[in-house]
């Protein structure tokens, strides 16, 4: 499952890149947007990390630009800031287009997570994101990438090029519900 996924690499010092563009806020097969399922996902990610020992995350959106919710470092993932990193989670709205996607990686990058999670639906220029990754694996750092309700858009290499793990969601099914 994806929460499985998402759980068994979140703990270390861990970045997130989530794709906010308008199409993540369409419908799925369970009746949720898609934006909502992966809000629900990552804010489990971000509870169990909470208290592991040497644990830190980042948070970085995109659409047509880069959002920082969390400002541009990886926070302890302690108490009080993973209830930050929480509300900031909720917070998130779907809205706008691509283009983003190799700037949030690269912002990501320079927070100095040992692995990121990527991911969004895709519909972006995958060129721009592949260079990203190879700056990523020069920096021995590992992308774990989801696609949601897509095919390619650069994930699957994303992932191959870091020694990353690469998964395909095309329905809620088998998804864990908290």
């Amino acid at each position: 499952t994806m929460r499985s996924n998402l759980m068994a690499f979140a703990i270390s010092l861990s970045g997130f890149a989530i794709d906010i563009s308008g199409s993540m806020s369409s419908g799925t097969d369970s009746g949720s947007t898609r934006i909502e399922v992966v809000k629900r996902h990552l804010a489990g990610a971000l509870r169990c990390m909470q208290g592991a020992p040497g644990a830190e995350f980042g948070i970085a959106l995109f659409d047509t630009g880069v959002k920082l919710p969390l400002g541009d470092t990886l926070l302890t993932a302690n108490r009080s800031l993973v209830a930050r990193g929480l509300t900031a989670v909720g917070g998130v709205q779907a809205q706008g287009g691509n283009g983003g996607e190799a700037a949030c990686l690269r912002a990501l990058l320079k927070m100095k997570p040992d692995a990121v999670f990527f991911l969004g639906d895709g519909g972006w220029d995958s060129g721009s994101l592949i260079a990203a990754a190879g700056v990523a694996a020069s920096q021995g750092v590992t992308i774990h990438s989801i696609a949601f309700y897509t095919t390619g858009g650069g994930l699957p290499e994303i992932a191959k090029i870091t020694g990353g793990t690469y998964r395909e969601l095309h329905s809620t099914e088998g998804l864990q519900e908290d």
